[in-house]
């Protein structure tokens, strides 16, 4: 992998200015298994030197439907994590983005969604329960990108490559057997675009993954626009 380990502000090879993305980020409230806070989230890439930082909470069926809530109320209260997130960052120097990470019927394996927005969930609010096929349909009728996070991770495993626009070949979750070497392979025999996330759950998580953009890029739609048409540097823990 053409990789950096830590954040850096200019692509020497480029000649560009840079900023550090996180591209995997869950938070205290919008997904079971995350024991972080928002504001302490945020606040952690802030200190980190990150540029932006994307918020991917679980919607899938762990998470969704929430206990007496309608489809479009839990999209609502997914939104609502994110603007909050949104309002700290600004207060702190960072900006974060719309993201999502979600599942696809049949199976445990998660998917990471790039440029979409708050509109993309306000109308698919039942998403998790496409077919891969439907999803990936979903996602070029929207101009996102859809990714297979983690997909050599002990109970996952490679989805179809030729409904995917790319795959997460670095995940720096230290408390998963992620076998990025694996996803590495897979994604350069079938050609897939790739990116790096930290899968931030836990305090120790910040920063282990992310990927390098220029600096003009200021949202998720952007990152798409870009990510289709260029190589991102990667940031890793290794």
């Amino acid at each position: 992998m053409k990789d950096t380990k830590k954040p850096q502000n200019k692509d020497i090879k480029k000649g560009i200015e840079t900023k550090a993305v996180e591209t995997h980020a869950h938070t205290l409230g919008g997904s079971p298994c995350a024991k972080v806070p928002i504001f302490d989230t945020v606040q952690s890439y802030a200190k980190a030197g990150y540029g932006a930082l994307m918020i991917t909470n679980h919607f899938n069926d762990d998470t969704v439907p929430r206990s007496g809530l309608s489809p479009k109320a839990c999209a609502k209260a997914y939104v609502d994590l994110y603007t909050e997130a949104a309002e700290y960052g600004e207060a702190l120097g960072i900006e974060v983005w719309f993201g999502i990470e979600t599942r696809i019927a049949g199976g445990p394996e998660d998917f990471l969604i790039f440029g979409a927005a708050e509109d993309f969930v306000y109308e698919n609010p039942l998403l998790y329960r496409m077919t891969q096929r439907e999803l990936y349909r979903e996602c070029l009728q929207y101009g996102c990108l859809l990714y297979q996070a983690h997909p050599n991770r002990s109970y996952c495993k490679p989805r179809d490559p030729h409904l995917l626009h790319g795959a997460e070949v670095y995940n720096g979750n230290p408390r998963q057997q992620n076998h990025n070497d694996l996803t590495v392979s897979w994604a350069k025999k079938y050609h897939l675009l790739r990116s790096s996330g930290s899968d931030f759950h836990q305090p120790e998580d910040a920063a282990r993954g992310g990927i390098l953009v220029p600096s003009y890029i200021h949202n998720s739609k952007e990152l798409a626009a870009y990510m289709r048409e260029n190589e991102v540097s990667l940031i890793t823990n290794d």
